[in-house]
């Protein structure tokens, strides 16, 4: 026995830890490592009276070993995500997202492209042109084809004008020549169609321009309705800067008075009316317009030709480098179409009317 080991009474029971006798502790055996022992020891496994069996010799049967389908796959440790990690992996998340709503819309264009194309492709023959298709739809005397282009209409017009501006933004809409906005001019008019169109908007000009005046008073003005339309006119520029059926005639009458190109910039930014170089533009396409009236008139009817020169002189109070007096001068001519001659030489004489009258 060594000495300096202090003795204990001997274990009483097996499973008693002492000193003398210390339980071994059980270690966990790695089948793929501890190499295999035979489960049969050299002892006997058991016996009777009558029957002693002994060890046999040892086939491969007597091992205990488990064999697993397949090593057991380690769990991967969470790895620790930092928040750039995290915004980097939504932003991977919403990139995925945009790229298959970007598919989702391109296979529906996809589809209505090859619908169009079978639709077009029963048109697309000399005798029916697309073009000519429109219209004989839209102009239609047929009772049930013009209703359902007047249902068409009133539940798409709006999307379609627009898609026609989007398409073609050089396009002029129908009815906007110079010409016809100086001839349909009518702030009685735009009055009419603002209280038709936006009826609240009215009763509110209304309300605030027309109050009755106190007792004692006068109205100031004659006819406050002039006020009021021109007032919804400038609302309308403001709100689409293409609708200038109100600023355009204005332009061409501060255009014909001279008024300055200063003064032209403070009333257009006021919605007025249009720029000075818009007004330019506007009477030069009038004056265009005007031409191609007297050609197809030239080619209808005798006409005659009267002309004139101007010279008319323009006085400022003060004068400034951009506005002096000036001295302008041109020549303006019209023409005059003669409804019943005969086409020839007219006679040269003071009764021209009553030759005129004769002839027809």
């Amino acid at each position: 026995m060594v000495s300096g080991t202090p003795l204990k009474r001997p274990r009483q029971d097996e499973n008693e830890n002492t000193p003398l006798q210390p339980r071994r502790k059980r270690v966990p055996r790695d089948l793929f490592r501890i190499p295999l022992t035979p489960c049969q020891p050299s002892q006997p496994l058991f016996s009777t009276p009558d029957i002693s069996f002994k060890s046999a010799p040892l086939t491969p049967d007597d091992f205990c070993f488990h064999t697993p389908s397949r090593p057991p796959k380690k769990q991967p440790p969470i790895p620790l995500l930092t928040p750039e990690d995290v915004e980097r992996m939504r932003k991977a998340h919403r990139e995925q997202e945009r790229e298959r709503a970007e598919r989702a819309v391109q296979a529906e264009r996809a589809s209505k492209a090859a619908k169009v194309e079978e639709v077009l492709k029963t048109m697309r023959s000399p005798q029916l042109p697309l073009h000519e298709f429109v219209h004989e739809v839209l102009t239609s005397q047929d009772q049930q084809h013009s209703s359902q282009a007047t249902k068409l209409l009133k539940s798409h017009g709006q999307t379609l004008l627009e898609d026609i501006k989007q398409r073609a933004p050089a396009l002029p809409r129908y009815g906007a020549s110079v010409t016809e906005m100086l001839d349909k001019f009518s702030l009685k008019g735009f009055l009419e169609d603002a209280e038709s169109i936006a009826p609240t908007t009215s009763n509110i000009l209304r309300q605030i321009g027309l109050a009755h005046p106190p007792e004692g008073q006068e109205l100031s003005f004659k006819d406050r309705d002039l006020i009021i339309a021109t007032t919804v006119c400038m609302l309308i520029k403001s709100r689409n800067e293409h609708a200038t059926s109100f600023q355009t005639p204005m332009a061409i009458y501060l255009l014909a008075y001279g008024t300055s190109r200063s003064l032209f910039s403070v009333l257009n930014h006021a919605g007025f009316t249009i720029s000075y170089t818009q007004a330019v533009l506007k009477l030069r396409q009038l004056g265009e317009e005007r031409n191609l009236l007297s050609k197809e008139t030239v080619r209808e009817h005798v006409c005659m030709l009267v002309w004139d020169n101007l010279n008319i002189a323009l006085k400022v109070a003060q004068q400034r480098d951009d506005n002096k007096d000036s001295y302008e001068n041109g020549m303006t001519a019209t023409l005059i179409p003669l409804y019943g001659a005969k086409q020839g030489v007219l006679p040269l004489h003071s009764n021209l009317l009553a030759h005129v009258a004769n002839q027809s």
